[in-house]
């Protein structure tokens, strides 16, 4: 028969009194499920419902922060731009407004979408642009610092002798 200050050995020990046991929580909050789990439920799922679970998703809040996304201004302007001229012309060729109308709408949507895609592009080089003229400044100016542990050793070389 076990004795009381035995632990049989499929339970763990308490810890003992005054010491602190190591926090055993989850890292993820109780309602999140692990990114696996999500990506086979995913899989799992109908493209309805995918589309359903992505509307859920947004709030009122993602779109009364719409004019915060980069691009966003200047693809919607070119867009509802060449969308009006686009169906001012098809109009103008056609004489049909439903058409004219249509093709508006259709034209607004497509050039809003590329040029977008085009401010995005531009931006993204632009990053990159800078990211490497800063790698590069940082790299001529490197040699001006002094290696670590022997600062009593290191002479600027834009230092003149003639002051």
């Amino acid at each position: 028969m076990a004795q009381p200050d035995e632990v049989p050995p499929t339970q763990t020990p308490p810890p003992p009194a005054g010491s602190e046991s190591p926090p055993t929580t989850n890292p993820l909050p109780e309602d999140e499920k692990d990114p696996l789990q999500k990506i086979e439920e995913l899989r799992k799922m109908s493209q309805a419902d995918k589309y359903k679970a992505a509307f859920k998703m947004l709030s009122k809040d993602d779109f009364n922060r719409v004019h915060e996304m980069p691009c966003f201004r200047d693809g919607f302007l070119y867009g509802m731009t060449g969308g009006a001229v686009l169906g001012a012309l098809r109009f103008l060729q056609r004489g049909n407004v439903m058409s004219a109308c249509n093709w508006a709408v259709g034209g607004t949507c497509a050039l809003a979408l590329i040029s977008h895609e085009v401010c995005l592009y531009q931006r993204r080089a632009q990053l990159e642009r800078i990211n490497i003229a800063l790698r590069s400044s940082f790299k001529t100016n490197t040699p001006n610092v002094a290696p670590k542990g022997r600062a009593d050793e290191f002479k600027p070389s834009d230092q003149s002798s003639n002051q």
